[in-house]
């Protein structure tokens, strides 16, 4: 049987069988038995709606921790996209990625550049004729394993292109093996995120075989310690080198306004997202080129 691997997690103490997560999960993957709340985990997208509706803190998305940088001689860490919303706009954004060195990291590569070279890419694909309208993004997991789960007439649908963290991944270990001459066993690649479904992604990849990033370590885990040593930070290299376009894949919309399509429905909400794959499972809305979905409201930013 397979095994699945998940970010969500309960916390049973802390649950009392209220069925708000029942209620909302999209993919009937909660059940409440004896007066707790359980997973049904080969159900899971891993969307994170349980967490942020559950009263009691019930719920949570475990990750890594900065301590399994101590498996790699060389650590490599990628900042998702949504670094960029977290932080005010009297903070440099490539000073606080350069406070990563001061963390433990060797080597800071920035997922928002990978995201501007996919997009090339995926104007590319969109533009081609031959596959099923609209194609549908990869970006966000929760959306596809939600296809995959409810929805398999439309996985042909699903852009066959790997994520911006993976891409960023692959650049990364190659500048890194060529830099530091290094094989891959020692290296490790982490993916800051705050995202459950990504995590999972990295546990249980989408259309690949393994995953290039060895570990995902939270965003928040990071997030204080950054704030704290920001006005100490030596800025020693360029690493924000993407363009707003390339930010602009974390906010919903970003992609299509990258590839500069105009044929293009982005939807943000698993509730709206899902009633749009209905109308696609019905066979409307086929005159569009690009779908756009994110689980979460606002997109990942």
């Amino acid at each position: 049987m397979e095994k699945f691997l998940h970010s969500v997690i309960l916390e049973r103490d802390y649950c009392n069988g209220c069925t708000y997560c029942l209620d909302r999960c999209p993919t009937q993957a909660i059940r409440v038995r004896e007066g707790k709340a359980e997973i049904m985990t080969e159900r899971c997208i891993d969307c994170g709606m349980c967490i942020k509706v559950c009263p009691y803190h019930a719920k949570g998305a475990q990750s890594d921790s900065l301590e399994m940088l101590k498996k790699f001689k060389y650590n490599i860490a990628l900042p998702a996209i949504s670094i960029y919303g977290q932080f005010g706009l009297e903070y440099d954004i490539n000073k606080v990625m350069n406070g990563l060195y001061e963390l433990g990291f060797d080597f800071v590569f920035d997922v928002a550049y990978a995201a501007d070279l996919i997009t090339q890419i995926q104007k590319k694909r969109v533009e081609e004729e031959g596959h099923p309208k609209p194609l549908i993004s990869v970006y966000c997991p929760a959306v596809i394993r939600l296809i995959q789960m409810r929805f398999p007439t439309l996985i042909d649908h699903i852009s066959r292109l790997e994520s911006p963290s993976e891409v960023a991944a692959r650049i990364a270990r190659k500048k890194v093996e060529a830099m530091a001459g290094l094989s891959q066993e020692d290296i490790g690649v982490f993916y800051l995120t705050e995202c459950p479904a990504k995590i999972t992604s990295i546990r249980k990849p989408i259309g690949i075989e393994r995953s290039q990033i060895n570990g995902a370590i939270s965003l928040e885990a990071v997030y204080t310690k950054l704030l704290r040593m920001y006005d100490d930070v030596q800025v020693v290299q360029q690493i924000s080198k993407c363009s707003g376009k390339g930010v602009g894949w974390g906010m919903v919309g970003g992609q299509s306004y990258a590839m500069g399509s105009e044929d293009y429905l982005a939807v943000d909400g698993i509730d709206e997202v899902i009633k749009v794959l209905e109308q696609l499972e019905l066979g409307k809305l086929n005159d569009i080129d690009f779908f756009e979905g994110y689980a979460c409201v606002t997109g990942c930013v």
